[in-house]
């Protein structure tokens, strides 16, 4: 069975510390158990995931984590696919940062709020398949510093 990465990143945000998690899942639906039990463990505010390896056919409630909401954003073929799952106490609006540009990079972007920080932060999770040329990641970096300046 594949292993998890794991990188996390944590901020203090109004006095409380923000917790930010990145796994590479390396197939969602093989460690959902293990990821529950983090979840549990460590309490971050958002969990980020690359490499889900889910599709159409699986459900939100299959992959749920008690207490968090998910945003998916599946790959149709072998391996890929990526997700963000936020604390249910946090308010998250999708983003629409394709702006037209049509890459073979997989990306999610969501507004995240909390009622006591009225700022907004923008969140991407961004997956480049190895399978697709690197200008693609590098159009979405550009579209990046473009919304940046927004």
């Amino acid at each position: 069975m594949p292993t998890m990465d794991v990188r996390v990143t944590s901020r203090n945000i109004s006095n409380s510390k923000f917790q930010i998690v990145h796994l590479n899942i390396r197939s969602l639906l093989h460690h959902t158990d293990e990821l529950r039990h983090f979840a549990v463990q460590s309490e971050p505010d958002i969990i980020v995931l690359s490499e889900t390896w889910i599709d159409y056919t699986i459900m939100d409630n299959e992959v749920l984590i008690e207490g968090y909401s998910v945003h998916r954003k599946d790959h149709n073929h072998q391996g890929g696919g990526i997700a963000i799952l936020a604390c249910d106490y946090l308010c998250t609006k999708p983003f629409s940062a394709s702006n037209g540009l049509n890459t073979s990079t997989e990306s999610i972007w969501l507004e995240v709020s909390y009622k006591t920080f009225p700022s907004i932060l923008l969140l991407g999770c961004c997956y480049r398949p190895p399978s697709s040329p690197p200008i693609s990641f590098s159009l979405r970096l550009r579209l990046l510093s473009l919304i940046r300046r927004m």
